[in-house]
């Protein structure tokens, strides 16, 4: 019984913890999910950034945005741990409004703001 408890039980408690991170990163991801199911719509100002569905809405606050990346056709937005918002040229009107998004995120989110 002693052999057990020194060579099985550190197996078992590592199984558990194992299938622990998996079940929370599968809740992670599934949260995640419900975005793709329905239509996005994003308001982006300067305290805050919205992200509704029809089900949903989530608000980050500025202090909550890690990083913002922008290159020739998308924006890429950071915010918490492991969750992010890409929005793409072609989710837009026209090149115009991408531009002007891009200088309003410049001027608001200035200190978290990088070129790709």
């Amino acid at each position: 019984m002693e052999a057990f408890k020194i060579y099985v039980l550190p197996y078992i408690i590592v199984i558990i913890f194992l299938f622990y991170i998996y079940k929370v990163d599968k809740k992670l991801f599934f949260n995640l999910g419900k975005y793709f199911k329905h239509d996005l719509n994003i308001k982006i100002n300067e305290q805050y950034i919205i992200i509704e569905t029809e089900n949903s809405k989530d608000i980050f606050k500025n202090e909550e945005v890690k990083k913002i990346v922008y290159g020739v056709d998308s924006i890429y937005i950071v915010v918490r741990y492991k969750a992010f918002l890409i929005i793409k040229k072609r989710f837009l009107e026209d090149e115009n409004e991408f531009e002007g998004l891009i200088e309003f995120i410049k001027v608001n989110y200035k200190n978290r703001v990088e070129c790709c």
